[in-house]
């Protein structure tokens, strides 16, 4: 959108951008740096490239003249159209899980490693195309941020099989917990519990609260996606030497930590004071099998069915 991205300027991409509205904040706080927007949808490439084009009438926010708006593929784009070693970030704002083909049970993750790898924007080949992309030495980062732990986990997971597969590419950034980040889970490559900040270079939103569409849905309490306020982030960087190999955990404690994860998300959500009210105090899971389920509302028909001939016997006298 407007001038020729500079050749010797930092080139950040992020993958699956959709109407803009994220990487239209982040140009504007790193004038200094080049973005490419890359989404498949076409129809959101056209309001993503509007909203930058429009942005020059803003008296706030100035010209945006360092985005760039792709409508492609994030993998094939990334393997035929970005050269090897020249990215300085790779962003992955709420990609779309598989769970309307895959499921979402934590089961399925641990099926990742038999090979059984479903359709979506994050399988093996696009995290290995995006890290080939990355600058060399430990330069280029590799970041995403979800607001769907099972989904996260699921990332992990496929990190983990990438970095078995391709020696030498990927290394995970440990995130500290004085920048609001707290490790969940365990494995190789763990996700991080937190709200996305500079630390992981996400520029903050100026006054308006959100700098995506996920975020006004979360501010204006619209949809599903207004409940799901833990967001979760992966940050990887490109592999230096002398980076030390982690030893990757056994698939049996990889299943029994996200199961742990989910019992987890589930308490910390019901609590009002979140995950540190829950600390030291279990809550039973209220999720009942199919058949319990359905004695327990055989149970309420049959207290209800009983409970109306008593009224109606008792009007009768």
């Amino acid at each position: 959108c407007g001038s020729t991205l500079t050749r010797f300027r930092p080139i950040n991409i992020e993958l699956g951008a959709g109407a803009g509205d994220w990487i239209r904040v982040q140009a504007i706080a790193k004038p200094a740096e080049d973005f490419v927007s890359v989404e498949l949808r076409s129809d959101r490439v056209a309001q993503a490239f509007a909203k930058l084009m429009l942005c020059r009438s803003s008296k706030s926010a100035g010209s945006i003249s360092n985005v760039c708006c792709v409508g492609a593929e994030c993998g094939s784009f990334l393997r035929n159209r970005i050269a090897n070693h020249s990215i300085s970030t790779v962003y992955v704002n709420h990609p779309e899980p598989p769970t309307q083909t895959y499921g979402a049970r934590y089961e399925d993750i641990t099926n990742v490693e038999a090979g059984s790898e479903p359709a979506h924007m994050l399988n093996s080949e696009s995290l290995i195309a995006a890290a080939k992309c990355l600058k060399p030495d430990g330069e280029g980062r590799l970041i995403i941020v979800t607001d769907n732990m099972w989904y996260g986990q699921l990332i992990c997971k496929t990190f983990d099989i990438v970095m078995r597969r391709e020696r030498g590419l990927l290394t995970q950034v440990e995130l500290d917990s004085r920048d609001g980040f707290y490790r969940v889970g365990a494995g190789t490559v763990c996700l991080y519990g937190g709200s996305p900040n500079e630390a992981i270079a996400h520029a903050s939103p100026s006054s308006d609260g959100g700098s995506s569409y996920f975020d006004r849905l979360w501010r204006t309490g619209a949809g599903t996606h207004a409940e799901r306020r833990k967001r979760f982030a992966i940050v990887m960087r490109s592999y230096r030497q002398g980076d030390e190999e982690r030893k990757p955990r056994s698939s049996t404690a990889s299943h029994r930590s996200f199961k742990s994860m989910r019992q987890y998300s589930q308490t910390s959500r019901k609590s009002p004071g979140g995950a540190n009210a829950c600390a030291g105090k279990k809550k039973p899971n209220k999720k009942k099998s199919a058949a319990k389920q359905k004695r327990r509302n055989e149970r309420r028909l049959l207290a209800k069915k009983l409970a109306v001939e008593h009224a109606s016997t008792t009007s009768t006298k």
